[in-house]
């Protein structure tokens, strides 16, 4: 019994849980719709203009592309530039809205690019993370399949020089992979914080926008606080973007979970 029970205590000791979260995977989609004539339904619904035979095709060259990128893999690979990257681009999903959506915040004006560069952080690492937080996404922070998360984007000091040459490569690259593979896992992205600049910058990005995720942009300014409590509740919005969530962006759990698995997934692959 003495046996059990420190065995039980050594296996609890190994769950990864902040507050409510814990870190508890469910299965990649390529082994949930593993069936003859199985997709997601928000495949579905975002190709529902489309025959059944090109929606099939579409899904077979979501799983091919699953499988040749080895995304299925892609928790348990150590992420060993997530905290600079981090650093350096401030993105983070932080609590959720009024929906239940999972929350992603960005920041873009603040990305430093000669610093990603000097730290050997190449485009293609780049996207490899942001695939990564996507599986986290989808498996981990909002499990349902059919699942969606809202995007608020803070356009502080966001210029043109943000919209061209690797950032403009980034940019183009994820969301050509996004909106292939994570059809209508996007349900709203509101941009805060633009100024008279930001029309300009919309103009180079929107092109690479689905015509569908395009519908779901709200651009707004400095004013933002009402229709952005109508989605997200005012105590889940942090201080520093008119809210009343003292959790600072980087802190909330979701990211504090996510930080313990990419810790412990380093250590256990260089001790191995």
């Amino acid at each position: 019994n003495n046996q059990n029970n420190n065995n039980n205590q050594n296996n609890e000791t190994k769950v990864n849980r902040v507050g409510n979260l814990v870190w508890d995977p469910i299965l990649p989609e390529s082994e949930i719709y593993s069936g003859e004539g199985q997709v997601p339904e928000r495949f579905r619904k975002g190709l529902r203009d489309e025959t059944e035979e090109v929606l099939m095709e579409r899904w077979k060259e979501t799983l091919d592309w699953r499988k040749e990128n080895s995304i299925d893999g892609i928790l348990e690979e150590p992420q060993r530039y997530y905290e600079l990257i981090k650093q350096y681009y401030p993105h983070y999903y932080h609590k959720y809205a009024k929906d239940g959506s999972v929350v992603y915040w960005e920041q873009p004006g603040k990305m430093n690019l000669e610093k990603l560069e000097a730290n050997g952080i190449s485009t293609d690492i780049c996207v490899r993370h942001f695939l990564f937080l996507c599986e986290t996404c989808w498996r981990v922070l909002s499990k349902d399949p059919n699942s969606a998360s809202i995007s608020v984007i803070d356009a502080t000091n966001v210029g043109i020089s943000d919209v061209s040459g690797v950032k403009l490569k980034v940019f183009k690259t994820v969301s050509k992979v996004y909106q292939s593979h994570y059809v209508e896992r996007c349900s709203k992205v509101i941009v805060i914080n633009t100024s008279w600049i930001f029309k300009s910058v919309y103009s180079v990005i929107a092109p690479f926008i689905h015509e569908n995720t395009r519908k779901k942009v709200l651009i707004l300014g400095t004013d933002y606080t009402k229709e952005l409590f109508d989605i997200i509740a005012e105590e889940s919005v942090p201080v520093e973007f008119g809210g009343t969530d003292k959790t600072p962006l980087g802190q909330a759990e979701q990211e504090l979970l996510i930080l313990n698995h990419i810790r412990e997934v380093i250590r256990n692959h260089d001790s191995s």
